[in-house]
């Protein structure tokens, strides 16, 4: 048996990211880049307004004020995607008027906002000088030319996709998609909705692997039920490798009569890297490869798959993502109530969590057994208590990974 650390640690030592591939960056929220970006121009791409107003020269206010204020004529308009003629310059004593995020005319170097002043027909008046450079996004001042955008394993949030598309970037070099299968195994699993006859139990698993996998926008190469059976279970096995990266099983991986998928793996050529991870729950996990491919075959009991994917399947799939951190995003918590703890494995509880000002407190969920899922309804939190012979109390600290809601 693995320790839980040693066991999420092999998914980087043993795995690699995927081919890259050109795609479009709409539409790829959640891909990561496999090269690095830069700014193909200056950002902004030339001096411009920051609001609706008048374009100046500072120098023509120098001095103005209620008593004498600075009068300027309006003798042009520069709007918003259309740039002024560049052979006509605002003189001494003229104005433009401007729109928000239009070219500054040339001899200008500042903008008045319309409501700091006072018009009449084609002349303006101010009351009060305006500082060079006021109200300008000047060219470059974000970025130059040539500066990094985005390294490669960053993975693309709709923001990142906006600053690239702002600086020109319609596609890029990405990590192709993994493609993930599913095997849902048991004589007793039955499809969610359909007549249950006596000893029988409907599937949580397979919805909830194809709900966490849409999450994530990754494409679900297939989800097959299938029986107790070790020639079905290791035809689908093979199948499933011909058409998926990553494949994942529930039910079946422990050592019962019927728990068949360690031996299916093994006669395909399956390479076993681990089997049974010191946690609870989840413990008969099995994480083999073929050819370089991870099966990830999980017990059967819904709470257990939820780990299973929350921390196993996350990480193998931020290996072959290319993410360029691919660790989990555990935070830390203090516990509001005793909980028991396991003198041999890590135990992964479901929690509630409330953030303060001095810290975020985790109250632990009633309902906790492998085969419960019933507290998902409250929990956003899975909450980890290191092997422990004692008890955990109140206020100790814990790390905790968010659940998606």
């Amino acid at each position: 048996m693995i320790g839980l650390d040693q066991a999420l640690a092999c998914y980087a030592q043993t795995l690699q990211a995927l081919p890259a591939e050109t795609a479009a960056l709409d539409g790829s929220v959640g891909r990561v880049l496999a090269e690095p970006l830069r700014a193909p121009v200056d950002l902004p791409r030339f001096d411009q307004s920051a609001m609706d107003g008048y374009a100046l020269a500072a120098a023509d206010t120098r001095g103005a004020s209620g008593e004498q204020p600075a009068a300027l004529q309006l003798v042009g308009e520069s709007a918003a995607g259309i740039a002024p003629l560049a052979a006509v310059a605002v003189a001494t004593g003229q104005c433009w008027r401007i729109s928000t995020g239009a070219r500054l005319p040339p001899g200008t170097d500042a903008v008045v906002a319309q409501e700091r002043v006072r018009r009449e027909a084609d002349r303006i008046w101010l009351s009060q000088p305006v500082n060079r450079g006021r109200n300008v996004r000047h060219q470059g001042e974000e970025c130059r030319a040539g500066d990094p955008l985005a390294a490669a394993g960053s993975r693309l949030s709709p923001g990142l996709i906006a600053a690239l598309a702002l600086a020109g970037h319609a596609q890029a070099r990405l990590y192709r998609r993994p493609r993930v299968a599913v095997l849902i195994t048991g004589n007793e699993v039955m499809q969610a909705g359909a007549a249950l006859p006596a000893g029988a139990t409907a599937d949580a698993n397979g919805p909830l692997i194809r709900a966490w996998l849409q999450a994530r926008g990754l494409p679900l190469a297939s989800l097959r039920h299938l029986p107790d059976e070790r020639a079905s279970i290791e035809a689908a096995l093979g199948e499933a490798f011909a058409q998926a990266d990553v494949v994942v099983s529930t039910g079946g991986a422990s050592v019962g009569d019927h728990d068949h998928l360690p031996a299916a793996s093994r006669a395909l050529g399956g390479e076993r890297v681990f089997w049974q991870v010191a946690q609870k729950p989840g413990k008969p996990l099995l994480y083999a490869l073929h050819q370089g491919r991870p099966l990830l075959a999980f017990p059967g009991n819904p709470a257990a798959v939820l780990v299973g994917l929350s921390l196993h399947l996350a990480s193998v799939l931020a290996v072959l993502e290319g993410a360029r951190e691919p660790g989990l995003s555990w935070r830390e918590g203090r516990l509001v109530q005793p909980v028991a703890g396991d003198g041999e494995r890590a135990r992964l509880l479901r929690a509630r969590r409330e953030d303060r000002a001095d810290g975020t407190r985790l109250q632990v969920l009633a309902h906790q057994e492998s085969h419960m899922l019933s507290n998902l309804a409250a929990a956003d939190s899975l909450v980890w208590l290191p092997p422990r012979a004692g008890d955990y109390g109140p206020g100790d600290t814990l790390r905790w990974l968010a659940l998606d809601r």
